[in-house]
């Protein structure tokens, strides 16, 4: 699978970009991809009024 090196997040040009291109086996992706869910979420949730 093509996955990004850093994640797009909507944005385009990084979308696109080869240079942010890596092949992973479908089992790797998946697994980076939730690991980098999981952080955002933590991210997003540290910084919500309590």
């Amino acid at each position: 699978m093509v996955d990004h090196v850093t994640p797009h997040q909507g944005d385009w040009q990084m979308f696109i970009d080869p240079a942010n291109h890596q092949s992973l086996c479908e089992r790797c992706h998946n697994r980076k991809t939730a690991r980098e869910r999981a952080e955002e979420r933590r991210k997003r949730n540290r910084f919500r009024d309590p």
